[in-house]
């Protein structure tokens, strides 16, 4: 995902940190416990970004956050559009995520 326009990281970072968040410690996976401390405000969570886009390509970890994004989260339409994108990767995911970008890199 090194490869995304970073208004679309920077969106799908978003929407790591808001599961983070809103997800108790004990359930959530390993990889993601450490930002806890981190996730009280979306600002803890800007130096993480790139750890917390890592999380994404780990299957049973997208399998969990897209179980949460069906609980409809507290995010905006948008970020939850490219957020389901990025976890249930359909053929061409990748580009359609970069084609979603609003020109910002």
């Amino acid at each position: 995902m090194d490869d995304l326009p970073d208004d679309v990281a920077a969106t799908l970072a978003r929407g790591v940190g808001a599961y983070v968040r809103t997800t108790s410690l004990a359930d959530l996976p390993t990889a993601l416990k450490r930002f806890k401390r981190f996730a009280s405000t979306e600002k803890g969570l800007v130096p993480h970004r790139r750890a917390l886009l890592s999380a994404l390509e780990d299957e049973p970890t997208r399998a969990l956050i897209g179980e949460w994004l069906g609980e409809k989260p507290p995010l905006p339409k948008r970020d939850v559009e490219l957020l389901r994108l990025a976890v249930s990767r359909p053929e061409g995911w990748a580009d359609e995520l970069r084609g979603t970008s609003r020109g910002r890199r």
